[in-house]
């Protein structure tokens, strides 16, 4: 026997109770993209001063010869697990330091290497074949080339869209009893 409300005002309370429920399931996901968005935004803010700070750094080992602290600091950044890749190329795209010594003495010929090349200021270049972000920075005929991996924050949507769905049944589970009591 299917479940009736007895009087209208009940039908149009346990009605107005669904769509409160159905929006306030909306605005849950909602928030959730915002606060994915946000943790986005501000890890890519941290990156692009962290690779500022780097350029500074090159260009106070290069200017003082001090090549071996440099390649000390680029190979202790190649094993971050955030940093997909990290090369310093000159404008002709031949890596004169890097991060990865599978990269020494390769030449980067992409279309991303030439416009890092052509950069006079910090560039940003997506990277979607590795869902990354390259942050370049000039360093006078050089420049610093790093690509940052957006690995990192699957864990975090994960757990944000999970908490989005259990939410969502909870409001689910809150309808069905509200509809009841009519």
């Amino acid at each position: 026997m299917p479940f009736v409300l007895p009087d209208p005002a009940a039908r149009r309370r346990a009605r107005l109770a669904a769509g409160v429920l159905v929006l306030a399931a909306l605005l849950a996901a909602l928030m959730a993209a915002e606060a994915q968005d946000a943790a986005r935004r501000a890890l890519v803010n941290s990156w692009v001063l962290q690779t500022e700070e780097l350029g500074a750094f090159a260009r106070g080992a290069l200017a003082s010869r001090d090549e071996l602290l440099l390649v000390q600091r680029l190979g202790a950044l190649g094993k971050r697990d955030e940093i997909a890749y990290v090369v310093i190329q000159d404008a002709q795209g031949a890596a004169r330091f890097v991060g990865n010594l599978a990269d020494a003495g390769r030449r980067f010929e992409s279309e991303t290497a030439r416009r890092a090349s052509a950069a006079t200021a910090t560039l940003l270049q997506p990277i979607p074949a590795l869902n990354a972000l390259e942050i370049d920075v000039p360093l006078g005929a050089l420049v610093l080339r790093v690509g940052f991996s957006f690995r990192p924050l699957a864990p975090v949507a994960r757990w944000l869209w999970g908490a989005v769905a259990l939410s969502a049944a909870a409001l689910a589970a809150a309808g069905f009893v509200i509809m009841k009591k009519g």
